[in-house]
């Protein structure tokens, strides 16, 4: 009955996530307007896995909101259903590999209870485009428990599944690449001396991980150079993250959704983040003298250093310790906890089996407070303002969240609250990209043109990959009468994004005026194709037609 119980009382805590709507950060790009998902056709298919979702590399997050197309339209509860669902398919896999791990009742619950309920978990399971974590987590945790399987079993069509399992997971999240070392660690767990043999399993794994990493780095353009960190600083301050994630794991509380990363003052971070090697280094110690046996430290804190590392080495803007990082990788800090608890509990005579009580009814409290605390987040993500809002409130100083709460209030229509929001994001970061472009579309509507395209130069200059700003500035140029250049622009657009539905369109425009009206035509018919029911489109292919002479279609 323990895993039904766990299961029951996720529900219930994550129960309000199946009112909440889509976030006006990434959703809109992943879900609302990628029109690939739309339908199951060969060139879809193609699409996923030949192009970027937002510079990922995610093929199977596109099919999943493919299907959750097909089943529910643009509904966001069959997207939130999706993502707890696949929650709940982690919980049964986590407490089926603590099953393999150890028969020890007590830390096969904690670990399954614990990542089951945890705040910091929430942001995975509550935002639709955190659908990569959810994925790449399941077929981690699939891959995990069929090489577990091999390595009781000797059968290599457990290993030859697993291989599989992690392929599926690296097609779902880059950062899956890392299992490869989780599975060495899990040699050492089992004492797997290191054999020749031991070492030939890996490589299919580390194949598909480097080609995975390759197509990565292809991809993954959008870095954040707001800080150029010397490298001793970087270590620090990836030291400073792990510290970050170790007091979150205990005291969940204030938790935003972006963290800022700090300032430098000349050469040099504040000067208690260079005391975060010596605060690992102390925990690192306690613990290995702790009664927790060495071998379940070793596994914790290598799991989770392991996984959750790549994704603080990269400067990305909206990463540095977000909370949704170590959606797996707390594992491996529950696992120590679990058996430091479980000391506590099954404390023998005297005054340490007097304090076994207190000890029952603080265990108790923290579940019922972390229950408490998971269900007030999932329901805070019912609104995109009030995300932003409370991230502000704890973070001040992350230029990512003004810019996402500008994109709020643009898509209300709230212009001059938007670019108040934009502006304080380009100047809390003067290279952040998407700032520049939305204040270049604000400028569009509202028929400042050269502004416009002064806003989306930079944004260009920045982000040379990026297609919305090439279709926006293409889109002012037509406005100002350049149609040479706003062809140039809406040309590199479709180039970079073969599903820009406006792009499509306003080179049909362009088309049209520059006299090539055939060009124009089937222009239109790609923008109709892939929304039909785009007005302007019609109206653009019937002006082309008429000019071609065919009434009838005019």
């Amino acid at each position: 009955m323990l895993l039904p119980g766990i299961l029951a009382l996720t529900a219930l805590v994550y129960v309000n996530v199946l009112r909440n709507g889509f976030i006006d950060f990434d959703d809109p790009e992943n879900v609302l307007d990628n029109y690939s998902i739309r339908a199951f056709t060969l060139e879809n298919l193609r699409h996923w896995f030949t192009a970027p979702l937002q510079y990922m590399y995610t093929p199977l997050v596109s099919l999943s909101y493919a299907v959750d197309y097909r089943l529910g339209q643009l509904d966001p509860t069959t997207y939130h259903v999706t993502n707890l669902l696949l929650h709940l398919v982690n919980i049964v896999l986590v407490y089926q590999l603590l099953r393999a791990l150890t028969r020890k009742v007590f830390i096969i619950g904690f670990v399954t209870v614990a990542f089951a309920v945890h705040p910091m978990n929430v942001d995975t399971v509550s935002w639709i485009s955190t659908r990569s974590t959810l994925l790449a987590t399941a077929f981690s945790l699939g891959a995990l428990l069929a090489y577990l399987r091999y390595c009781r079993d000797g059968r290599w069509g457990y290993l030859v599944g697993s291989c599989a399992l992690f392929g599926l997971a690296v097609l779902s999240k880059s950062t899956a690449v890392t299992l490869p070392l989780v599975l060495l660690v899990l040699d050492h767990y089992r004492r797997r001396g290191l054999t020749w043999r031991l070492l030939a399993e890996k490589v299919p794994y580390l194949v598909l991980a480097v080609v995975t990493g390759i197509v990565t780095l292809h991809y993954r353009v959008d870095t954040s150079h707001l800080h150029q960190y010397a490298p001793v600083n970087r270590v620090v301050l990836v030291c400073a993250a792990l510290v970050g994630y170790l007091l979150r794991l205990v005291v969940p509380y204030p938790l935003a959704f972006a963290y800022a990363y700090p300032d430098q003052h000349g050469a040099f971070l504040p000067w208690y983040l260079y005391l975060a090697p010596v605060v690992l280094g102390l925990v690192t110690w306690a613990l290995y003298r702790s009664p927790v046996p060495n071998r379940v430290v070793t596994l914790g804190l290598l799991f989770f250093t392991v996984t959750v590392l790549l994704s603080q080495t990269v400067l990305l803007v909206d990463n540095y310790q977000a909370n949704r990082y170590v959606y797996l990788p707390y594992l491996g800090l529950f696992l120590i906890v679990a058996h430091l608890v479980r000391r506590l509990l099954l404390a023998g005579k005297g005054w340490r089996a007097d304090l076994r009580p207190l000890w029952q009814g603080l265990l108790a409290g923290c579940l019922v407070l972390f229950a408490v605390l998971t269900m007030a987040r999932s329901s805070l993500w019912n609104s995109t303002t009030a995300v932003w809002d409370d991230s502000i409130r704890h973070q001040p100083r992350v230029p990512f969240v003004y810019n996402s709460r500008g994109m709020a209030e643009y898509h209300r229509g709230n212009y001059p609250v938007a670019l108040r929001d934009f502006r304080r994001a380009t100047d809390l970061d003067p290279t952040f990209t998407l700032s520049y472009y939305y204040q270049g579309v604000i400028k569009t509507l509202s028929q400042d043109y050269a502004g416009a395209v002064v806003d989306l130069d930079r944004a260009v200059a920045l982000s040379s990959g990026f297609a919305p700003a090439y279709g926006e500035r293409g889109k002012a140029k037509l406005a100002l009468g350049d149609v040479p250049g706003a062809l140039a622009d809406l040309n590199q657009a479709v180039t970079w994004d073969s599903y820009y539905v406006d792009a499509f369109l306003n080179r049909g425009l362009a088309y049209h005026r520059a006299g090539s009206y055939q060009q124009a035509v089937t222009d239109f018919d790609r923008a109709v194709l892939l929304d039909p029911n785009l007005a302007a489109a019609y109206l653009g292919r019937g002006d082309a037609r008429s000019q071609l002479g065919d009434t009838a279609g005019a």
